[in-house]
């Protein structure tokens, strides 16, 4: 992660305890609080079909999980739709980068906006299990 990000990370987390310790109620302040929160958490479970580090100013981990509901007696998806999600730790990506052809089980965060440093998607995994 760049030290730019790094540093943006950390301007997040201190702007959300100063909000929460002074009791600030400005409408600038709660904008940006929206942004920043977690707005729902939870499980996708499907194949890990991508996994990239990209992005032109701030390099981001990006992934591509196809979520399977019906299955030929193949093994191969027949109506299914895409899940695309972002990774922040630099050691939890190159567990996913192993995982990339596997079915596999997330744990997200959705957030209520995108940051350019945080990633391309509202979603931010951080958590992952093979599913066998």
């Amino acid at each position: 992660m760049t030290k730019v990000a790094l540093r943006l990370k950390s301007k997040e987390r201190e702007f959300l305890n100063n909000l929460t310790k002074t009791g600030n109620r400005n409408s600038r302040e709660f904008e940006r609080a929206y942004v920043l929160l977690a707005l729902d958490k939870g499980n996708r479970a499907g194949l890990l079909q991508k996994f990239s580090y990209r992005g032109n100013i701030f390099k981001t981990y990006e992934g591509e999980l196809v979520l399977s509901s019906v299955e030929s007696n193949k093994n191969v998806a027949l109506a299914s739709e895409k899940f695309f999600f972002s990774v922040q730790e630099k050691n939890f990506a190159a567990k996913l980068s192993n995982l990339e052809g596997h079915m596999i089980v997330v744990h997200y965060k959705q957030k209520n906006g995108i940051l350019p440093w945080r990633g391309e998607t509202e979603y931010i995994v951080d958590s992952v299990k093979e599913n066998r």
